[in-house]
């Protein structure tokens, strides 16, 4: 209990925790084009310059997400669940097929869809966060949220390092310049040679363990994450009905009092 001595509203702070999984998934989906950018321009052939228009129409979909998402989610207060729902599946799907797509062309259109749908989730979020505590303090959960996005865009950078192919070019390079930096030293060239050759088998290696099963894995997480809004929102469509039927028998009941002493004052 709080100091009013008013039972802790745990049932708000598990919808709550729901949103803030769905900011750390957020920030993984966010957080993952930057360290993969490199794979990402290899697997289309194409230059660092055409892979930040990438970044542009994201950026200017996710303007579009927050402009629209705040005018929705005032819009359809039953539905704001759904509407989170919609939005975590728009951009967990665009994320998991940028590394597919036919020609750069496509990737850019996912590209400004996934930030549309990453925008809205962005301010429907903080949205229904707050209508969740309407009433009470917000605050720290509204913080929460910002930290659990920094989370994801953190813990993404480490994990995507064990899915680049472009580190073990990076590995190759310096071992090639030690190489050159100690040329009287046999063993130690020896040695770098051997590791080069290592590090090359390991380059050339087929592994399943790329971008195009990293990004499809990203993706997954906010779509998995979409069906716990999804029952909230039939538990809440459930008991808005409910509620009709409740105030339904009350006004009835109210109505039929009315009768009753309508005609006891008729007969009189």
């Amino acid at each position: 209990m709080d100091s009013s001595g008013e039972s802790y509203p745990w049932n708000l702070l598990r919808r709550t925790v729901f949103v803030l999984a769905g900011y750390l998934i957020y920030g993984m989906n966010v957080g993952i084009r930057g360290p993969t950018q490199l794979d990402l321009k290899d697997v289309y052939g194409v230059t660092v310059s055409d892979m930040s228009f990438v970044f542009l129409l994201n950026s200017i979909g996710s303007f579009i997400g927050c402009f629209g998402m705040g005018i929705i989610m005032d819009k359809l207060k039953r539905f704001q669940n759904l509407v989170i729902t919609i939005q975590l599946v728009i951009f967990g799907l665009c994320t998991a097929l940028q590394p597919f797509l036919p020609t750069i062309v496509w990737l850019y259109v996912i590209s400004f869809i996934g930030g549309v749908g990453i925008g809205g989730f962005d301010v429907g979020g903080k949205v229904l966060v707050i209508d969740i505590w309407k009433g009470r303090d917000s605050g720290p959960y509204m913080n929460a949220l910002v930290f659990s996005w920094s989370a994801g865009a953190f813990l993404v950078s480490f994990i995507s390092r064990y899915f680049l192919a472009n580190v073990d070019e990076e590995q190759i390079v310096d071992s090639v310049l030690s190489v050159i930096a100690k040329p009287n030293e046999t063993m130690e060239i020896l040695h770098n040679l051997d590791a080069i050759e290592r590090v090359g088998e390991l380059a050339n290696t087929e592994s399943i363990f790329t971008i195009q099963f990293l990004y499809p894995l990203v993706g997954a997480l906010p779509v998995i994450l979409s069906f716990a809004f999804i029952i909230y929102f039939i538990s809440d469509v459930k008991d808005n009905k409910s509620l009709m039927s409740i105030n339904e028998e009350e006004r009835q009941e109210e109505k039929s009092r009315q009768d009753i002493l309508t005609q006891s004052l008729q007969t009189f």
